[in-house]
């Protein structure tokens, strides 16, 4: 259960690094960065789907191959979701 635990925190991980990679494409350069070249939005949509491309094959290689828990595996990827959640929770009271 450990393993899956992990391994849906590694999927997490990739996951965050591609939308924070797309989000950067497409929005404005940050300061100290104004020379940036643009990218044009088919790029970046590529790019995006690439990545997810990546997260479905490690998704398939964490539950089929390598055979660690499903359950463990969505615990891994929701640990970061429920630790906000509880922590708005507790800053609303």
């Amino acid at each position: 259960m450990a393993g899956g635990v992990l391994g849906g925190g590694l999927l997490l991980a990739i996951s965050y690094r591609a939308l924070k990679r797309g989000v950067d494409a497409l929005g404005p350069p940050p300061a100290g960065h104004e020379t940036r070249p643009p990218l044009s939005p088919a790029r970046v949509a590529i790019g995006l789907a690439g990545r997810y491309a990546l997260l479905l094959v490690a998704g398939y290689v964490i539950i089929g191959r390598l055979h660690l828990h499903p359950l463990g595996v969505l615990v891994g990827v929701s640990a970061v979701v429920v630790a906000a959640m509880v922590e708005a929770v507790r800053s609303w009271r």
